[in-house]
């Protein structure tokens, strides 16, 4: 079992890859992430996520990224999630001169899962409210997202995943941007998983092609009993 996740996750990390080079090297990169969930109650739980992007493998600082709020959880199903982001980016343009980006945003979500059989899909809304600060200029705009996710268990700890994700503009032009996932994840506990896999990131004039590794996690914050110590 553990050799046969080695060899898929070395034949997506070739694939990636080869990919990557084929569209333009000069594109290609690396993502790192993690995601995770403290569990308050049965309706209420706080997320956090976080991105570290590099241009190459492990090279260039490109981009970093950091989440968290709180949602509230209808069922086991569906979930609203309020919340604040910063951003932190690096653009190179041909003076090889840095420019530097920070964003921040207040954030709303919906969260829709759905099971038929052992296909799993997850449909998730999002409303960006974003301030963006570069050099010269601060601004405020808006953005909508819909990610539609795919998983399928492969065994009883390896399973497949691949999402497409959409960002339209509410201000001006309405393409912002489209990012495309496969890759495979491995649970290593019931409550840590680990992904990885191929992410082409579309913008209007350029793309990004990636290997992506992820830490996924759920920490359980209830305390179901309370240690009294005595004297």
């Amino acid at each position: 079992m553990y050799a046969r996740f080695g060899y898929s996750i070395l034949f997506v990390l070739y694939q990636s890859i080869v990919l990557a080079q084929n569209f333009d090297e000069n594109s290609s990169g690396s993502w790192l992430e993690f995601s995770g969930t403290g569990t308050l109650n049965e309706n209420w739980s706080i997320p956090v996520a976080g991105i570290l992007r590099h241009h190459e493998l492990f090279e260039t600082y490109d981009f970093s990224f950091i989440r968290t709020g709180i949602t509230y959880h209808f069922n086991d199903k569906s979930s609203f999630t309020g919340g604040i982001a910063y951003v932190n980016s690096k653009s190179y343009p041909e003076t090889g001169i840095a420019t530097n980006t920070k964003q921040y945003w207040i954030y709303e979500q919906f969260t829709l899962k759905t099971a038929i059989a052992k296909n799993n899909l997850s449909h998730r809304f999002r409303l960006e409210n974003r301030w963006i600060n570069k050099p010269e200029t601060t601004y405020f705009t808006n953005r909508f997202r819909y990610r539609l996710q795919y998983t399928r268990p492969i065994s009883r700890n390896v399973y497949f995943k691949t999402s497409n994700e959409l960002f339209v503009n509410l201000d001006n032009h309405w393409f912002n941007q489209n990012r495309f996932y496969i890759g495979l994840g491995r649970k290593l506990t019931p409550n840590l998983k680990i992904d990885i896999g191929y992410l082409k990131n579309h913008f209007r004039n350029s793309a990004l092609d990636a290997v992506l590794m992820g830490l996924n996690f759920n920490i359980d914050l209830r305390r179901d009993e309370i240690a009294l110590f005595e004297d």
